[in-house]
């Protein structure tokens, strides 16, 4: 009886082992798979990839900038339009002069 046992797990320790043994074997396989899968397609054509990752980047902040002067245009064409019709400084900032609010005369030092 006790042959016959030990036989048995002897057996069934085996075939847990075989098993761990296939699965990591298997597993491995999948992850240097995936790896190499990868490795393969960063190192096809990284510059071009780069480059034009670059480029977006590069032109999306062009129009950015574009935009920027162009706000600041149009700034600079509204008061220079306030200025040439004779508005006073007033009428364009929407607040008295500080200087002429009080009636008083303030000198640098």
């Amino acid at each position: 009886m006790l042959d016959s046992t030990l036989v048995l797990l002897t057996g069934l320790l085996g075939i847990v082992f075989a098993t761990m043994v296939v699965g990591a074997a298997l597993g491995g396989a999948w992850m240097l798979g995936r790896g190499w899968r990868r490795d393969r397609s960063l190192n096809e054509n990284p510059s071009e990839d780069l480059a034009s990752q670059k480029m977006a980047e590069m032109m999306t902040r062009i129009e950015e900038l574009t935009l920027e002067l162009e706000r600041a245009s149009e700034g600079q064409r509204y008061l220079a339009k306030m200025f040439a019709s004779g508005a006073r400084a007033e009428q364009i900032a929407g607040a008295p002069d500080p200087m002429r609010a009080q009636g008083r005369v303030v000198t640098p030092h």
